[in-house]
């Protein structure tokens, strides 16, 4: 985090707005907007090539992925490999498999006023932005690097 405006990346997906919860997000970002003006840069990137995509999301600090899933994707997992602070699905499920103590991201769930007290969260204690970074890399690295993934489908494909 180096000061405000918080950056944040909202990777919308044309044709997939219900079902990632995009105008869930959205609502609370535009609230956020209204009531802490200028500390955050709002930003919704769609319907452009992957490189484009990645290059838009590189400077920002929170990474708006979904809301109606129990666990992280790819897309959440890429924003986590590269430092940025993940709203995604974590479920407590999902978190006691991992045996995580704190989260990596910020478990999204589908509800306006939740998502607004998270953003808002990160506004007031912006120095929680440096510490979601840092177990978001520690987590990818540590729970999907080739390794970990090879000997985990190994583990069970000889139990079977």
């Amino acid at each position: 985090f180096t000061g405000f405006p918080i950056k944040v990346f909202h990777g919308w997906q044309p044709g997939k707005d219900i079902r990632k919860g995009n105008d869930l997000f959205d609502r609370a970002l535009k609230k956020i907007e209204s009531d802490y003006p200028g500390k955050i840069d709002y930003k919704i990137v769609g319907g452009v090539t992957y490189a484009e995509y990645i290059e838009t999301f590189d400077d920002c600090c929170i990474f708006i992925d979904q809301c109606y899933s129990q666990d992280c994707g790819v897309n959440a997992l890429l924003g986590m490999k590269n430092g940025k602070v993940v709203f995604s699905g974590l479920e407590k499920p999902v978190q006691d498999y991992y045996g995580l103590v704190n989260n990596p991201i910020i478990n999204a769930i589908p509800d306006v006023n939740q998502i607004y007290k998270d953003i808002e969260m990160l506004i007031l204690n912006p120095n929680k932005i440096k510490a979601y970074s840092s177990r978001a890399i520690d987590f990818v690295e540590k729970f999907h690097n080739k390794n970990y993934v090879i000997d985990k489908y190994i583990s069970i494909w000889t139990t079977k």
